[in-house]
């Protein structure tokens, strides 16, 4: 993918390719990256560690598009989700990662341009302008939030996409979640939550060493916590496709 402004190492394709050809049954490959405001190929630790499992790409977005290579039977075969308006790339992981077949080369093969002039900062700045920022925020208005998001076509379509795609037997926890998430009964939200925290470690968007009370607690909250940090269901089709169309520019 090269609809960014971000810069590729020489060798990137190179190693994508060879990675993807060398392993089978694989379909999305990625490297990690070196996300800074000043150029550099240095890079200390993974800055992409997490699980690429559908369980944990399940509630945020965490692998960017230009770090990907994807097969062209892959792609071709993708069906449109329709009503979405959430970034490609997200769409991309997550239907790769319920085919469990994601792979990814360790080594940072492209630099992130940090800027203010990029998408991803100026989306993040006007809705950081609305939203509260204290230790409490991502619990209380979050909640608030996963209630109004919930009912918009771009959140319906990624959640219910997800439903239909897994069963019982095929990534159960998803299944469950995505189940729970449509009913309107205050019980199965309350299930919603214990079931979050149940499989925590499996679905909580970070890598999380703490144990005890205060990782069970997030775990509890994560739905709503991960309404609030994530600014993919934010934005309007018409403040996306903006943003989108004065990058291109």
């Amino acid at each position: 993918m090269s609809d960014q402004d971000d810069i590729w190492f020489p060798e990137k394709i190179g190693k994508l390719v060879q990675l993807i050809e060398k392993e089978e049954g694989y379909n999305l490959c990625f490297s990690d990256i070196i996300s800074s405001p000043t150029y550099s190929r240095q890079q200390t630790k993974d800055y992409l560690p997490l699980p690429f499992t559908a369980e944990s790409l399940f509630f945020r977005d965490n692998i960017p598009g230009h770090a990907m290579l994807i097969k062209r039977t892959f792609i071709e075969n993708l069906k449109p989700w329709s009503g979405m308006t959430f970034y490609y790339d997200w769409w991309l992981a997550m239907n790769a990662a319920l085919t469990d077949s994601i792979i990814k080369c360790k080594e940072p093969l492209s630099w992130h341009r940090v800027h203010s002039a990029s998408v991803i900062t100026t989306v993040g700045r006007k809705l950081s302008k609305h939203k509260p920022h204290s230790p409490i925020a991502p619990y209380v208005y979050g909640t608030y939030n996963f209630f109004k998001l919930r009912n918009t076509e771009s959140f319906k379509c990624f959640y219910n996409n997800i439903y239909e795609k897994t069963s019982p037997t095929h990534h159960p926890i998803l299944h469950q979640i995505t189940k729970l998430f449509n009913s309107h009964n205050p019980l199965e939200l309350l299930r919603l939550c214990f079931v979050c925290m149940k499989h925590r470690k499996q679905i909580y968007p970070h890598p999380h060493k703490g144990k005890g009370s205060i990782f069970a607690l997030r775990g509890f909250f994560s739905p709503f916590i991960c309404t609030y940090y994530n600014i993919q269901f934010y934005n309007t089709k018409t403040e996306h496709n903006s943003q989108f169309n004065k990058k291109q520019k």
